[in-house]
């Protein structure tokens, strides 16, 4: 499977209960898609979901 097929199947599966929260709920699909891309950049990347912000 690819990585997108992959996160089209996470999201069906978080959908499919109805219980998911909108704001959050599709956040570990997304960062396992952009995980899985930047894994293969050089220098490699990861995606960070939610960024504390200092004041």
């Amino acid at each position: 499977m690819t990585k997108f097929e992959n996160y089209l199947r996470d999201e069906r599966n978080t959908r499919a209960p109805s219980e998911a929260v909108k704001e959050t709920s599709f956040c570990p699909a997304l960062s396992n898609l952009l995980n899985g891309v930047g894994a293969e950049l050089n220098p490699k990347a990861r995606v960070v979901i939610n960024q504390r912000i200092f004041s």
